[in-house]
């Protein structure tokens, strides 16, 4: 899992469109993907790009917006910065660091995940890494910024992204009036 710095989600019945979709929206943004691999969660894919994962989401994000019709089988590209075990302490300690990167007054919300993870709830999950978190403020509806926290099994992956920087296809297509895909 920690070779990857860009998460995919898929419909799982679509693997192999889902993977081709993935190499093609890299190529077309000029991105040289290292690997495309699996995750061990079912419609979950890992990418491992040489560039800047934001970077690339953030052309992709652009591409998405331009034509949405490209991205028929994904969903949402999460680049990740940092992979740390899963442990409520340690994912605390990096969602703090993280936190220290917001700036006083900056509008922020958290994007987490957990997939075979059994050990918290989110709800409680969420309180527990923003608790230690003191600087802007918590917007779920239009952030500057937002703390991805992607957990899958023993593993978490984390970053601080700005809105063009996580790629959500069915949310630019809404926000495009176009239909959104299942």
């Amino acid at each position: 899992m920690e070779k990857f710095n860009i998460l995919v989600t898929y419909h799982p019945r679509e693997r192999k469109y889902a993977m081709d979709e993935i190499a093609d929206r890299l190529e077309d943004v000029g991105s040289r993907f290292a690997m495309i691999g699996e995750t061990g969660v079912d419609g979950l894919a890992g990418v491992r790009v040489p560039e800047d994962p934001k970077l690339v989401v953030s052309r992709l994000h652009d591409l998405c917006e331009d034509a949405s019709e490209l991205f028929n089988t994904t969903y949402h590209w999460i680049p990740i910065d940092r992979w740390v075990r899963s442990t409520p302490r340690e994912m605390q300690i990096v969602a703090a660091d993280y936190g220290d990167q917001i700036i006083e007054g900056e509008k922020w919300m958290m994007f987490l995940t957990k997939r075979h993870y059994p050990e918290c709830s989110t709800d409680e999950l969420i309180e527990y890494l923003t608790d230690p978190i003191h600087r802007g403020n918590v917007d779920l509806e239009n952030p500057t910024k937002t703390l991805v926290v992607q957990i899958i099994e023993d593993l978490a992956g984390f970053s601080l992204c700005r809105s063009n920087e996580i790629l959500h296809v069915n949310k630019v297509r809404e926000e495009r009036g176009l239909q959104i895909i299942y």
